[in-house]
């Protein structure tokens, strides 16, 4: 009798579930979107003449040029708890930055040259650096930029 009332009940609350079955039986109402859902994607251009060039102050090392975009889409959320990616893009081409290039030329000079960014609220700059720190300004770069969160 025990046997018979459990699976009567059993049936009951099983029949009793609204919405589309699910592998694990019937589902429920959907929940809110979670994170991970949401991505924008923004193209940046630094035309040749606009980078800056910097160095250290009083000591004159460390040179480098660089380029900031105020970038209000990055949000404090996104820069919190989301992901930023960003690509240097050449014809139909991309490379995940930071990029580094090793350079030879008819003279027999090598260097390596970086390019990287960084992020902030609201905010994302850009860096060349040459490995010898020669104030060789770079020519015009594109740059994908992905967020996702």
């Amino acid at each position: 009798m025990k046997k018979i009332v459990l699976l009567l009940i059993s049936m009951a609350a099983f029949l009793s579930c609204e919405g589309p079955m699910g592998p694990e039986g019937p589902m429920g109402p959907q929940g809110p979107q979670g994170p991970g859902n949401n991505w924008k994607i923004q193209n940046f251009t630094v035309e040749s003449p606009d980078w800056v060039y910097a160095e250290d102050q009083n000591t004159g090392l460390n040179k480098h040029y660089f380029f900031s975009f105020q970038f209000p889409e990055l949000s404090s959320f996104i820069y919190r708890d989301g992901l930023v990616v960003s690509y240097l893009v050449d014809n139909n081409s991309q490379q995940t930055l930071p990029v580094v290039r090793h350079f030879e030329n008819d003279k027999k000079e090598k260097w390596t040259r970086t390019i990287d960014y960084e992020i902030g609220q609201g905010k994302i700059t850009f860096y060349v650096t040459n490995s010898d720190f020669i104030d060789e300004r770079p020519g015009t770069l594109n740059f994908r930029v992905v967020m996702m969160w």
